[in-house]
């Protein structure tokens, strides 16, 4: 390691040293900190491990994170680009034997989602926005994402499986340092509720949206029929 990297790191490392030492390199280490943000935030790009990373050393690497230094990985999302996607909307929520159905589309095509009944009464409520008299589970979950700078970005219905809908959800943290984007695995009914909750955007994926069946006309009759929908 070199000497100009060297005595900050001593002093992080809390090495013994005299109070004026200390403080000298308190100060160096201040300004090699400032250095590094500068050149992180100019670079725009996301670390995926040191063969990518500006600070090439392990150790070096080791010492920035000790420093407060915030590393962070590019994530592959499953469906990422725009032509990959539809924007779609809840359009409908219609009690079933089965649960719940939900359906979930646009202009063109509307398909369902058939979820638990207490699931549909959830996102019922935020579709609403009906006040509640105490925190849902979705509603802590929020808080708890407000309470550490955490967004949902998005969620992505992505595919059909043994008839069962697999979605993603999105999740973005960002500090004066870095932004961090996380794709979580997800039921699409908790998908579907804190994006209803938070007013996020929903999407489909392209080939999942041309997959399945379209229910326009069924969601059609049941509104000129004028049987309850949310």
């Amino acid at each position: 390691m070199s000497a100009r990297w060297a005595r900050p790191f001593t002093f992080l490392r809390r090495d013994k040293a005299s109070p004026a030492r200390k403080s000298r390199l308190n100060r160096s280490a201040v300004k090699e900190r400032i250095a590094w943000t500068v050149k992180f935030r100019s670079a725009q790009t996301h670390l995926s491990g040191p063969g990518n990373c500006l600070i090439r050393s392990p150790l070096l690497q080791a010492n920035l994170r000790q420093s407060g230094a915030c590393f962070f990985q590019a994530v592959q999302y499953t469906v990422g680009m725009k032509n990959d996607v539809v924007p779609v909307q809840i359009r409908g929520i219609l009690p079933a034997n089965s649960g719940c159905a939900l359906f979930v589309g646009n202009d063109d095509k509307v398909f369902v989602i058939n979820v638990e009944p207490n699931m549909g009464a959830i996102i019922g409520m935020f579709l609403r926005d009906t006040p509640k008299e105490r925190p849902l589970t979705h509603d802590l979950i929020a808080s708890i994402f407000k309470g550490f700078s955490i967004t949902v970005e998005r969620v992505v219905i992505t595919e059909l499986k043994n008839s069962t809908y697999f979605a993603r959800l999105i999740l973005q943290q960002q500090n004066e340092l870095a932004r961090k984007i996380v794709e979580i695995d997800a039921r699409p009914s908790d998908c579907l509720a804190l994006a209803t909750a938070q007013k996020r955007p929903i999407y489909v994926a392209n080939a999942l949206f041309e997959q399945v069946e379209d229910m326009s006309e069924v969601l059609n009759k049941i509104n000129e029929n004028g049987e309850e929908t949310e």
